[in-house]
């Protein structure tokens, strides 16, 4: 195998890992009975920015994100789903999402990024992703 090859084949394999691979259990997010509290929670932090609800979610901490491309107040992770919610009906329901970077999580069941709350809803998970896999899905 030419190493071309050898590196089509690492990288899909990345790829691969990134979608179809459940990351570790992450004891975050909230349980469907406490839904509607979170989610009234969530508004009530700013009337700025929009909620969304996400399920099926995935918490993705970057690795090599260079120096400086992340303002110091955000966290080189982000949020991928599926939408169950959204205050600003920006997406569809059952649409999927990838959030910009995290700025905080709240109570271990509201994440909140630059211009939206995100309300994690059930279980989820969280692998750590290469920021250059992302450059190759955009």
């Amino acid at each position: 195998m030419s190493s071309e090859e050898e590196q089509f084949t690492h990288t899909l394999s990345r790829l691969v890992y990134v979608f179809a691979e459940r990351g570790d259990y992450y004891d975050a997010g909230c349980l469907q009975e406490c839904f509607e509290s979170a989610w009234a929670l969530a508004n009530s932090m700013s009337a700025e920015k929009p909620v969304r609800a996400v399920e099926e979610w995935e918490w993705w901490d970057l690795i090599g994100v260079p120096d400086g491309a992340l303002d110091d107040q955000l966290l080189p992770a982000i949020i991928v789903g599926l939408i169950v919610r959204d205050s600003s009906q920006r997406f569809p329901i059952g649409g999927g999402i990838r959030t910009s970077p995290v700025l905080k999580l709240y109570k271990n069941f509201i994440v909140e990024t630059r211009n939206t709350f995100y309300v994690l809803v059930g279980s989820g998970s969280r692998k750590s992703v290469e920021v250059e896999l992302l450059g190759l899905l955009l």
